[in-house]
């Protein structure tokens, strides 16, 4: 099972489902999904044919491989074309400054929570740790490359042998 098929799980777990059992949150790719509009179509030439058709188009044709958290909403409407809705709104894509940004179930759970109670939204524990033990594995790797390295030392070339080990977790005085 993929990440977003977790998560999507987790998120009907934390969240629930509406009345008519669909998940009140879910994670979704913005290419392929689609919904109907009303609306002028147009020749490939430019030129007006119709004033209004029902025509089935991408629903995010804005936003190109991204993930999308989406909220179901079944009273929201915001785009008059959309005819036929499927009741999800979206309430976060996930990228920073154009990049994509990897879907992670905390994130998603920081942004329903920022949703549901604004101002009760805080760095939590799992983010600090998360950061602290990023930072911890990085000094550890340079460590060790250091250690590593060619030429550096005897306990170096012991490394690279494989007759020394690396226990990041013991300090020797």
């Amino acid at each position: 099972m993929d990440n977003v098929s977790i998560i999507n799980k987790k998120l009907v777990a934390l969240y629930g489902k509406s009345i008519d059992g669909k998940p009140n949150f879910r994670l979704v790719w913005s290419e392929g999904l689609t919904e109907k509009r009303v609306g002028p179509v147009y020749s490939s030439g430019g030129i007006l044919i119709s004033e209004k058709e029902l025509q089935e188009c991408k629903k995010y044709s804005y936003i190109k491989e991204r993930w999308i958290l989406e909220n179901y909403n079944t009273s929201y409407r915001a785009n008059p074309e959309v005819a036929v809705s499927d009741g999800y709104e979206p309430i976060f894509i996930f990228q920073k400054k154009g990049e994509y940004l990897k879907p992670y179930l905390w994130a998603c759970e920081m942004i329903i929570n920022s949703l549901r109670n604004p101002e009760r939204v805080h760095r939590n524990e799992k983010m600090d740790y998360t950061e602290e033990e990023s930072k911890k594995l990085k000094e550890q790797a340079e460590y060790f490359d250091f250690l590593t390295a060619e030429g550096t030392s005897e306990i170096g070339a012991k490394f690279t042998e494989g007759s020394a080990v690396f226990t990041p977790e013991k300090r020797f005085s």
